[in-house]
């Protein structure tokens, strides 16, 4: 009757071990997204404000525009 009970006390700790770890793999899927959500998102203001303006901070690296200061 012991080596039942201990049996089922290690599935228990490797539930709980295996909910922490799925735990820890959310935030990080979550982290992640949220970085890469705010990247994206920088990078395509970034990208319409020089395609609309035509005005590059460091020279425009598309040839139709130039930039205002050469």
């Amino acid at each position: 009757m012991l080596r039942q009970s201990q049996s089922g006390q290690a599935l228990i700790e490797y539930i709980f071990i295996l909910a922490f770890f799925a735990g820890i793999s959310i935030a990080m899927a979550r982290g992640i997204g949220t970085y890469t959500t705010g990247f994206f998102k920088s990078f395509a203001f970034h990208l319409s404000q020089e395609l609309s303006t035509g005005a590059c901070p460091r020279g425009c690296w598309h040839s139709p525009f130039v930039n205002g200061n050469e």
